[in-house]
């Protein structure tokens, strides 16, 4: 099993055009000046001393932004915001994030869809709220090119999107929880703008996530219960679960996806010093500067094929970077599980469509879905469960995606099953 590939975006785009996209984006909208990095902003650092005695989901500011498109044009909205807000980290302790909220043109704002999308980084600077913007930098893109091919299907229906910074500004890549706890907590504050976005408190919600947001979708699934129970979500739709990521540190080492590892290794340390410090002290000092990469560069470049953390560190060996190779397993063994590990959280309390293809190269064993499926529906959850029949990660999301959308759209209308069920697409 892999960590999540956010790349898949990108392929798709490019096949569904015919392969023209990277080459239609004009030298002039890659080099010209565009939004602060978020290191940089000082919008993700809240004004207000006091707000780490305010309520999970409290707005602590908000403003308008401009969405980009991967043309490079903006993208037709009657309006868009980004909030900050305060939420959880993994330890527990007070943070804060920012979500990015769509208003399409005649929109119908009593809906709402919670959309993560994958954008694999343990580096702020790579956040969707960064990428989203018009002139963002092309290195942080994988969230708008998911935008311009799957979110703007939702939008074109008039349906209000937010897009969190799910990993939050520690850019707590693959750590569960904290993932959970800020896709929650940014619903209870678009729950609570609506003197800044129009969207009502009683606005109808549901989840999407893919690969990378299937991961926060379905941890925020199971935590809410626990977490939010306040936050009134109508239905979920996952896909692409990576069930159990302690298995990818072995599966995809030496891989094309090894650099994946190095990036978790590094969000899980953004948000437990103490696994970091283990990591540094382990790390032989002649790989620092390659296993440390993901700190300085995003997951991959669309139209710089020289840039990105993971295509310069495919097929690397990443356990020799260690002198005691992936002994950190062993070592925080419940720390790594608590946060890598499904179905340990809790149950989802609303129904759930889960998609993945039989053939998936990157969200590892069948089985283990098939496993957490069964789980969920033996507690009574309401899973609809769709096998894509011999596809890969990429194209189980493009021929999957149209069903997830429209169980969605579904639920909207209060059409959701009340009982567990198993299809092929």
């Amino acid at each position: 099993m892999y960590f999540h590939n956010p790349l898949y975006t990108l392929c798709i785009l490019l096949c569904a055009i015919g392969h023209t996209l990277a080459r239609s984006i004009p030298s002039w909208y890659l080099k010209r000046d565009g939004p602060l990095l978020p290191s940089q902003d000082p919008f993700y650092t809240p004004s207000n001393t006091s707000w780490n005695v305010a309520e999970p989901g409290t707005i602590l500011d908000s403003r308008n932004v401009t969405i980009g498109t991967a043309e490079g044009t903006p993208l037709p909205l009657e309006a868009a915001y980004q909030l900050l807000y305060r939420t959880t980290d993994a330890l527990g302790h007070p943070t804060y994030a920012v979500t990015t909220v769509m208003i399409p043109v005649h929109a119908s704002l009593d809906r709402l869809v919670s959309y993560q999308t994958a954008y694999d980084s343990p580096l702020i600077d790579c956040s969707p709220s960064y990428g989203l913007q018009h002139g963002a930098s092309s290195h942080a893109n994988e969230p708008m090119m998911e935008l311009s091919l799957m979110a703007k299907n939702i939008l074109s229906e008039g349906i209000p999107i937010s897009m969190p910074d799910y990993e939050g500004v520690q850019a707590a890549y693959v750590v569960g929880t904290q993932a959970g706890y800020a896709v929650l907590d940014s619903l209870r504050a678009v729950s609570q703008s609506t003197n800044i976005t129009g969207i009502p408190a009683n606005a109808t919600i549901t989840l999407y996530g893919y690969s990378g947001g299937g991961l926060a979708a379905e941890w925020a699934s199971e935590l809410h219960a626990s977490y939010a129970p306040d936050v009134q979500i109508a239905a979920a739709a996952l896909g692409g679960l990576s069930v159990n990521l302690t298995e990818g540190f072995f599966t995809g080492d030496t891989s094309s996806w090894a650099g994946l590892i190095a990036g978790g290794l590094v969000g899980l340390g953004n948000a437990y010093p103490a696994l970091a410090e283990y990591i540094d002290q382990h790390l032989k000092p002649e790989y620092k500067e390659k296993f440390y990469l993901p700190r300085q560069e995003c997951f991959s470049g669309a139209t710089d094929p020289t840039y990105g953390y993971v295509p310069k560190l495919a097929g690397q060996n990443i356990s020799t970077f260690f002198d005691n190779g992936f002994g950190f397993i062993s070592e925080f063994k419940e720390l790594i599980e608590n946060n890598a590990i499904m179905g340990r959280h809790g149950i989802p309390g609303f129904p759930v469509f889960v998609f993945r293809g039989t053939d998936d190269d990157v969200a590892g064993q069948m089985g283990e879905t098939h496993d957490l499926v069964r789980e969920f529906c033996s507690a009574g959850a309401s899973i609809q469960f769709a096998e894509i029949a011999g596809e890969t990660h990429l194209s189980a999301l493009a021929k999957g995606y149209p069903a997830a959308r429209q169980f969605l759209l579904d639920a909207f209308e209060g059409r959701v099953p009340s009982r567990c069920t198993n299809s092929t697409i």
